[in-house]
């Protein structure tokens, strides 16, 4: 939560421009819903099925579940406050304007037109007046409609209809809609009874909870796990925090979320969908940082000898990721490399890193990979790369019991006249060229000695997890990070004892 507050600082920084604060809006309600649907989901687990015990720091998950809250509601309130009364102001001085209230009788014509033309019999509504369980579907907006004696459900379907709806009748200035409120415009249409209307969404566990008993592949149990996120356990149902008390409590009990699952937010929800806002004015924007080039390697025609000359340092996203995925491809086509080992987290749709390790494995060289395949939300992605790996002849593994895999590293073994060299690739970052361009990461290609034995023990260690790897330079986790790290901070100690001496 200190992070994501971070991010929301990001937002509320007037010097950033408009469209950005907005996309820090936008990451930071992404990030909330993660949070959510894993770490809030596992205390509610913990509270509902394990009584409620103390966990491991004396921490009851009720206890932690009210002060998550406590945080969260605090906030809400402060991204509501830049958003409405800093970045939707802002744009409107720039003539887009978002509307969310004060429709004019030309928007109010253009929204009826739409719901005539586009919504109208494309949407269902739901009695669930006489329901006593209801469910509803993970990390869906709907619209709670409540009458002088009935109650409906009305799914928003943004992926059909688009969340924002262009309403605008001149060149001269945008103004833009959201679907949620056509539908509240339109009301009559639909219910024919005066009637209020709440935007209502829930958040369920996204954990898998393999069934560690059962004799199965582990591609098996995580594909049948993750048809179950749609059904798992409610983590929190955010609500139109003007929504009477009685309704909201009548609609909790029908989905059975406990009260501290109340999360109150405002008259819109999913605000990580502000990705897509519809705007891109370059001077709402930063402006295009040219990429910083690696002269070595774009002056060079032997990237193995460059790189065993000395040490490369790339930094991303202001350097290009193509110069790891090249490296990779150059690898996977070179007739002297023998072997390819790789560890593989998040990667991208269409992964260039994939790409070259298939075609590599293809032309007969020995690829390994430590495909992990719980990769929260990648878990398909990985399974889908790793089944195509194996296929193409790679050595491909999901991961290891009791432990996740998070770095991000690869060897490549290759002939040379001196006998077989290691080229080594270690990084902060994922494997993944997309999210390069986003993220602030390091890597580092070398043939330093003490570098590439240590990676081949982790090596050693992910084919074979009996091997009991052996570190002098890099700090391994489980193995020697921990007590590296204690150690040295010891050492600090003893050296400011002995200054004070």
């Amino acid at each position: 939560m200190s992070f994501n507050e971070r991010i929301l600082q990001e937002a509320e920084n007037e010097d950033s421009p408009l469209m950005e604060r907005l996309k820090f809006i936008a990451i930071y309600s992404s990030n909330l819903e993660e949070f959510y649907r894993v770490r809030v989901a596992s205390h509610r687990f913990a509270q509902r099925y394990h009584d409620d015990i103390k966990n491991k720091y004396g921490y009851r998950p009720s206890f932690l579940l009210q002060q998550i809250t406590q945080v969260v509601s605090s906030q809400q309130e402060r991204m509501g406050k830049v958003f409405y009364s800093k970045i939707l102001p802002g744009l409107a001085k720039e003539g887009i304007h978002l509307l969310t209230d004060h429709f004019s009788e030309e928007d109010e014509n253009q929204m009826g037109t739409f719901y005539d033309n586009q919504l109208e019999g494309n949407f269902t509504i739901r009695d669930i007046t006489e329901e006593v369980k209801l469910q509803l579907k993970n990390l869906t907006v709907y619209l709670y409609a409540v009458t002088k004696e009935r109650q409906f459900i009305i799914e928003l379907d943004y992926k059909t209809f688009g969340r924002f709806i262009d309403v605008s009748t001149s060149d001269k200035e945008k103004r833009v809609v959201q679907l949620d409120d056509i539908f509240r415009s339109n009301t009559s249409k639909f219910l024919g009874e005066k009637s209020e209307i709440f935007a209502v969404k829930i958040s369920r566990d996204a954990e898998l909870y393999m069934d560690e008993e059962q004799e199965e592949d582990i591609v098996v149990k995580i594909e049948k796990s993750i048809v179950n996120r749609d059904t798992g356990l409610p983590s929190r149902l955010l609500f139109d925090e003007n929504i009477p008390f009685k309704y909201i409590d009548t609609l909790r009990k029908k989905i059975e979320v406990d009260m501290s699952g109340l999360i109150p937010g405002g008259r819109y929800h999913n605000f990580y969908d502000f990705f897509g806002f519809p705007a891109s004015e370059k001077h709402l924007l930063y402006p295009e940082i040219p990429k910083i080039q690696c002269h070595r390697l774009d002056n060079s025609s032997d990237w193995f000898e460059e790189i065993n000359k000395e040490a490369i340092f790339l930094s991303f996203p202001y350097q290009s990721y193509d110069y790891v995925t090249r490296f990779l491809k150059i690898a996977s086509e070179d007739k002297d490399v023998e072997e390819i080992n790789i560890t593989l987290y998040r990667v991208a749709k269409t992964s260039a890193v994939c790409q070259a390790l298939e075609a590599a494995a293809k032309s007969g060289k020995k690829v390994f990979v430590l495909d992990e395949a719980q990769a929260r939300f990648d878990e398909a992605s990985n399974i889908y790369w790793g089944e195509r790996l194996r296929k193409a002849g790679a050595t491909v593994r999901y991961g290891i019991n009791d432990l996740k895999v998070h770095a991000k590293i690869c060897t490549i073994k290759r002939r040379e006249s001196e006998g077989i060299k290691t080229y080594a690739y270690m990084g902060t970052g994922n494997f993944n060229e997309k999210t390069a361009e986003i993220y602030g990461d390091h890597a580092l290609l070398t043939t330093q000695t003490n570098y590439t034995k240590d990676l081949d023990e982790v090596f050693a260690f992910l084919k074979d997890n009996s091997y009991q790897p052996k570190f002098e330079t890099l700090l391994v986790a489980p193995f020697n990070l921990r007590s590296s790290i204690e150690h040295l901070i010891d050492n600090e100690i003893s050296l400011v004892k002995k200054e004070k001496g």
